[in-house]
């Protein structure tokens, strides 16, 4: 992981949805590269909050799954260098 691109992999203040392993498909917001902060009961209910917040930020969102590399869902960073 250490010859990805930045644009490959989350940078410091990007949002990080991450899919919690529970019984119920659970989900936590964690701004990186801390802890989770938020976890929310549906998909859709933490992309809307991941959403507000890297807007308002200017920064990524990235959704992580059990075993895979995250994957960026949004980019704010780049609307705010333009």
């Amino acid at each position: 992981m250490a010859h990805m691109s930045p644009d490959t992999r989350p940078e410091a203040g990007d949002v990080l949805i991450n899919r919690l392993r529970r019984p119920a498909a659970t989900y936590a917001l964690s701004v990186m590269p801390g802890p989770s902060q938020i976890v929310c009961g549906t998909y859709d209910e933490a992309l809307a909050r991941a959403m507000r917040f890297a807007k308002k930020k200017h920064v990524d969102v990235w959704v992580a799954e059990p075993g895979r590399l995250a994957a960026a869902v949004a980019r704010h960073r780049i609307a705010a260098l333009a």
